[in-house]
């Protein structure tokens, strides 16, 4: 038993000692460090591809297009608005539009604050950068023509007593920035803005002629809280 003991401490400490010689045996060679090696080089002689052209190459599918939206805008009289608007692709990411928009306040006139109903034209430069084939972030920047009229109740407290109203002619500027998602025929969109207002031109009834000097420092800035709409492209 003693012997068989020995016999057997004896072969590990053999074997550990082999295995240790061979761990401790690294072929030789070259080693290099990948971690921070360059990206190759481009056919063209430039690393990867640019981001810029990617985009662009990204829209070229883009033609006529064909839309549909309603939403909210908000200023001193928030209305609701809905719209149509058609384009055309000047280049692979960039569009010519034309919306036109009408809004209306729900509320009732008032004295002291009208009932507001009004149409917006906007001829627009459209950006569009597809990021994703079902996805694109888009920006709008243009001019806006706005006509409209302000309803004003007559006198108060008299119930029914006929309504008053101002025109007003402004003119601005709009911008809006979105996001369009389907496939490359229908596609929806969801956006927000700013718009100017600056008034041109103003007339009112002899009995609200008092309030067109309260409609000329009002309207100067509407937020375009939100639109939800459908875009087609042919």
């Amino acid at each position: 038993m003693l012997r068989l003991s020995a016999l057997l401490i004896a072969l590990a400490c053999c074997l550990g000692a082999l295995h240790a010689h061979d761990l401790g045996r690294f072929p030789a060679g070259r080693r290099v460090a990948n971690l921070f090696k360059a990206q190759p080089e481009a056919a063209d002689g430039k690393s990867g591809t640019e981001p810029a052209k990617s985009l662009i190459d990204a829209s070229k599918w883009r033609s006529l297009n064909a839309e549909i939206w309603g939403g909210v805008v908000a200023s001193k009289h928030t209305t609701f608005s809905a719209g149509l608007g058609f384009g055309f692709k000047l280049m692979s990411n960039i569009s010519l539009n034309f919306r036109l928009e009408y809004n209306q306040e729900l509320g009732t006139a008032r004295t002291y604050r009208p009932q507001v109903r009004a149409a917006c034209f906007e001829p627009t430069v459209r950006f569009h950068f597809d990021f994703d084939p079902m996805i694109a972030f888009y920006t709008d920047h243009g001019l806006s023509a706005s006509a409209g009229y302000y309803y004003y109740q007559v006198d108060k407290r008299i119930s029914g007593s006929g309504l008053g109203k101002v025109f007003m002619l402004t003119l601005g500027t709009v911008h809006t920035a979105g996001l369009e998602f389907g496939d490359d025929f229908t596609r929806g969109f969801i956006e927000t803005g700013l718009r100017t207002n600056f008034a041109l031109i103003q007339s009112a009834d002899k009995s609200v002629k008092g309030f067109q000097d309260n409609l000329r420092e009002d309207g100067r800035f509407q937020w375009l809280v939100f639109r939800a709409g459908l875009r087609l492209y042919f």
